[in-house]
């Protein structure tokens, strides 16, 4: 019998934070108690983490922000090649890379992400202020920040390894490279998808609990605010047709959510589709906030004196609904696809070359 019942036993070897340095402890012969009712372990873990799963959704996003703030600065610099449309820059060696359509794709990418991730967190914080204070409102604001919680720790998380790896990818072999600190940024940033709770674990609370548990009503009373927003749009000159585009994408969430519910009697269904149908809900998420952002652009340019600010709110706007909104066409496939294909492999044929 050890007379020393916990103790270290080693520090962490990681991928990334390594300034965080984590230990692994042993608890021999040491004695345990049971927090709360039996089998509802989960239930409780979430209660109690809800603002650490927020705190780290919000860790995924600096990822993102940071990875963005230093390849801007390094594609405006780095001359290669010559732009499509031709020689921008003749005075030079060749042009800066930010001329080249595919690192736009990836500097707007982390842009979109970035500023309506954001937009999402404050959502978030306001609502947290809302509960806070209490109020008459209080059940429909808990409900609301029970749905999105899972949604900022997921899906920022996850988006925030993406723009790392687009941030790496703009600066060439010079991102593998060590002394740039943009795969420091990547290798920082994927053990936010797994920190309080993995991707599959936040994904299957947004659908098994936050969306099924309540027969859909916080997820309804959401889409009904999108929905609400939308409409006030659509007739709008400049903004109509992206509001026509989230209605769609908007009804189908709700058309898809309403077919899950009658497959959830096949035990596969909430982990096999779960993950596939929290980025749904991120990306139609993200575009409310994108097409709020809009309206208030549209609003406030005809008086603005920071005119680039809200003209570039605009572009990166229409960017969100051209190139990462459609995404949910896929995704309303998977979700929609049935188990088998995912569990039809004996487990002994993984193995085959």
């Amino acid at each position: 019998v050890s007379t020393q019942s916990t103790w270290g036993g080693g520090i962490e070897h990681k991928m990334g934070i390594k300034g965080s340095a984590t230990a692994v402890l042993n608890f021999d012969d040491s004695i345990g108690w049971l927090v709360g009712k039996p089998h509802q372990g989960m239930k409780q873990m979430f209660s109690f983490m809800n603002s650490a799963r927020l705190h780290v959704g919000i860790q995924g996003l600096g990822a993102t922000e940071l990875s963005y703030q230093n390849a801007v600065p390094y594609a405006k610099e780095r001359c290669s090649g010559v732009s499509p449309g031709g020689r921008k820059f003749p005075d030079k060696p060749a042009d800066p890379i930010i001329n080249h359509p595919d690192v736009r794709r990836m500097l707007l990418t982390q842009k979109a992400i970035a500023e309506g991730g954001r937009a999402l967190v404050y959502h978030v914080a306001l609502l947290l202020d809302k509960k806070h204070a209490g109020g008459a409102d209080k059940p429909q604001v808990d409900a609301e920040l029970g749905l999105l919680t899972p949604i900022v720790k997921a899906f920022l998380t996850e988006t925030s390894c993406e723009t790392t790896k687009d941030g790496i990818q703009v600066y060439g072999g010079h991102g593998y490279v060590s002394e740039w600190g943009m795969e420091q940024i990547y290798r920082d940033a994927r053990i936010s998808t797994i920190y309080e709770g993995t991707t599959t674990i936040q994904s299957m609370d947004l659908l098994g609990r936050k969306v099924m548990m309540d027969k859909g009503a916080a997820m309804q009373a959401f889409a009904a605010k999108i929905l609400a927003l939308t409409t006030s749009l659509k007739a709008d000159a400049k903004l109509g047709a992206h509001a026509t585009q989230l209605e769609e994408v908007t009804q189908q969430w709700l058309k898809l959510t309403g077919q899950l519910a009658t497959r959830m009697k096949d035990p596969n269904v909430l982990p096999g589709c779960s993950v596939d149908y929290m980025f749904y809900s991120g990306y139609v998420t993200l575009g409310y906030f994108w097409l709020m952002m809009e309206a208030t652009a549209v609003k406030a340019l005809p008086t603005a004196t920071d005119v680039a600010f809200y003209q570039a709110k605009l572009h990166t706007g229409h960017f969100y609904f051209q190139r990462l909104l459609p995404r949910t066409a896929s995704l309303a496939l998977t979700i929609a696809a049935d188990t088998e294909s995912v569990m039809a492999l004996h487990e002994d044929h993984f193995t085959f070359l």
